[in-house]
């Protein structure tokens, strides 16, 4: 039986709820439960940044390993272009030649997204080891040999939806410094910049 706020249950008397404290219960609950999804919302979100920075430092190391390596191996440029950069590695083999073996090729493909580069196996045979000027055409000079036996492909990167490169010279053959820029497609359809920059050793390799 109820009388008034109180509720008699057997011997006992009991408080009642009023309306009002129900309301209240029942805000508070819903309240608590809000602050709840959105906690874990939170949550949720920060291991989401955590994954999504973890993904692009490693996309960062990895063209820096990659391309960076290739690039600080070069000593002059011999050719730029907007989706290629062919390099010299310097004169290995001190004739004062620019050889096939110490040529690279670096070149991006926008439709496979990839970036590879062209350079003789070291077992290329000696007597087809061509040496040039470093005057020579050397875009005529690898578009000949890019892909075949003694001037192959090695990728470097994929998911690469844009690459550049560029000198301190207006005159490539002078340039100290090289700086390549690619922009990296990330699983989650992020983007992430990467540049590299080495400096070139010049005609002597060291």
């Amino acid at each position: 039986m109820t009388l008034g706020q109180w509720t008699i249950r057997g011997d006992r008397v009991l408080p009642a709820f009023t309306l009002v404290e129900m309301l209240l219960a029942l805000a508070m609950s819903a309240a608590i439960g809000t602050m709840v999804v959105l906690i874990l919302g939170a949550a949720e979100s920060g291991v989401s940044a955590a994954h999504d920075t973890r993904r692009e430092a490693l996309g960062r190391l990895v063209v820096e390993e990659r391309l960076g390596e290739v690039a600080r191996e070069s000593a002059i440029i011999l050719a730029l272009r907007d989706d290629h950069c062919i390099t010299w590695t310097g004169d290995g083999t001190r004739d004062q030649m620019v050889n096939l073996s110490e040529l690279r090729r670096i070149q991006w493909n926008p439709e496979s997204r990839e970036v590879v580069v062209f350079e003789a196996p070291g077992s290329l045979d000696p007597a087809d080891d061509v040496s040039y000027s470093v005057f020579d055409d050397f875009e005529a000079i690898t578009d000949a040999v890019i892909g075949s036996s003694g001037f192959p492909a090695r990728r470097l990167l994929t998911t690469v939806t844009s690459w550049s490169a560029e000198c301190d010279s207006a005159d490539i053959r002078a340039a100290r410094l090289v700086r390549m820029r690619v922009e990296l497609s990330l699983p989650d359809g992020d983007a992430v910049e990467c540049i590299v920059i080495a400096a070139l050793r010049g005609s002597q390799r060291n």
